[in-house]
């Protein structure tokens, strides 16, 4: 099982001060005709190191988008993007294509922190209804969103301006500096299979219920404080 050639964009940063917040997506260059090898990887690699800075930049738009519900607790410490061998691992392990910011907290989100576990969830389409690679997601670190009094869901405004927040980040991406023939796209890779697909993505959703990770909840550290109860 081995992965097609792709490009990896990791961005993550502190969160809460003691802890830390990651993403990670999948990109591809080209057509989608004939695999890359030899040469047109390393234009990629090449490509990666002239771009590394516009796609800090776009990660950074998007935390301080105010529509895109961002906790102001979650800071930007690095954006990186390098080319993923078959293996799922760095191409050149020895270089490190990335941007650091030596002061997150110039980068934060623009909401009222909310629970240390709840996530909004940007769902990736694909034109595959299932499958390997048809869907994708990835979680933000939100803000305490504003939810509908009746039902407990978020407003319909506020999933609209989320959801186009998350577009706008997806195109921006995607028009990344270049030339034309090198085609960015945010793509589902998968290495089920010799190799796996790697799907574009064509459509980002969000849905109107916040998630709860439940793992993130396991590993936070909880102090408890206790009252005595009078028995009379």
């Amino acid at each position: 099982m081995t992965y097609r050639p792709h490009i990896r964009l990791q961005a993550g940063g502190p969160l809460f001060g003691t802890e830390q917040w990651s993403i990670n997506l999948n990109m591809r260059l080209g057509t989608d005709s004939g695999e890359p090898t030899g040469i047109i990887l390393d234009a990629w690699e090449s490509w990666t190191r002239d771009n590394v800075q516009d796609a800090y930049d776009d990660v950074a738009a998007y935390i301080q988008d105010p529509r895109a519900g961002w906790s102001s607790a979650a800071q930007l410490g690095y954006v990186k993007l390098n080319v993923i061998a078959d293996n799922g691992r760095y191409r050149n392990p020895g270089e490190t294509v990335a941007v650091y910011n030596e002061t997150p907290s110039t980068i934060d989100g623009t909401l009222t922190p909310g629970p240390a576990q709840v996530a909004l969830c940007i769902s990736l389409l694909t034109d595959l209804q299932r499958g390997r690679a048809s869907r994708g997601r990835f979680y933000v670190p939100c803000g305490a969103f504003a939810v509908d009094a009746t039902t407990g869901r978020v407003s319909n405004p506020v999933l609209l301006d989320a959801v186009t927040a998350a577009q706008d980040f997806l195109n921006d991406l995607n028009d990344m500096p270049g030339l034309d023939v090198n085609n960015p796209r945010v793509v589902i890779a998968s290495n089920l299979g010799s190799p796996g697909p790697a799907n574009n993505v064509t459509a980002v959703a969000v849905g109107n219920v916040l998630d709860t990770q439940r793992r993130r909840r396991g590993d936070l550290p909880e102090a408890y404080l206790d009252l005595p109860v009078t028995i009379q």
